[in-house]
């Protein structure tokens, strides 16, 4: 098993130096991580979130929702587009990114307001029964949502700084002194 092991180590860390190059060349790998994240932590709980457009029917709700749907999205495809390859990055997409996720933001603030609205503001408050539990990870949803969002702002604007950091990071290759070649010996040249 030792033998095993220490023949998979040294794989495990080449492969993470290899990832840790990565980043260093493209930098946007890691917010770009985030916003899909982000877009992962909404999509996936869309139905609760559909359900309760249904439940509550507020007007301008589903419209909010299908803003933020849109947003999450478009910032998803805008963000990987920002960045081609061996190109200048496309600022405008960035500043349209960050729009987006700022716009996003505030609709799930709005959204949240409509389920305080429908179940505890309004003439007839909608009960939030067993059955109905959905609003209530719909709401938590809402706050995770833009937790994710805000981070992936402040990594957006970090980016230049911790780019810097990871360059400093040396990543070559050590080669052990049984495996240096001090001198590489070719045979006979041949003059062509």
């Amino acid at each position: 098993m030792k033998k095993w092991f220490k023949t998979l180590k040294p794989k495990i860390k080449e492969w993470f130096r290899k990832k840790l190059v990565t980043l260093k060349r493209r930098p946007f790998f890691i917010p770009l991580t985030m916003i899909i994240i982000s877009c992962f932590v909404f999509n996936l709980n869309l139905t609760k979130y559909s359900d309760t457009v249904a439940m509550i029917n507020e007007p301008w709700m589903g419209l909010t929702l299908f803003v933020i749907t849109l947003c999450s999205y478009l910032s998803v495809i805008g963000f990987a587009t920002a960045f081609p390859n061996r190109r200048k990055p496309k600022i405008a997409a960035v500043f349209l990114v960050c729009l987006l996720l700022l716009v996003s933001i505030g609709c799930q603030f709005l959204f949240q307001y409509f389920i305080k609205y429908g179940t505890e503001l309004r003439p007839k408050p909608l009960p939030i029964t067993p059955q109905r539990r959905f609003i209530l990870k719909a709401r938590a949803n809402s706050v995770a949502h833009v937790v994710c969002n805000a981070l992936s702002l402040v990594l957006i604007f970090t980016m230049p700084f911790y780019s810097k950091l990871l360059r400093k990071i040396d990543t070559k290759v050590k080669v052990d002194d049984e495996l240096h070649i001090e001198r590489l010996e070719l045979g006979d040249e041949e003059d062509y």
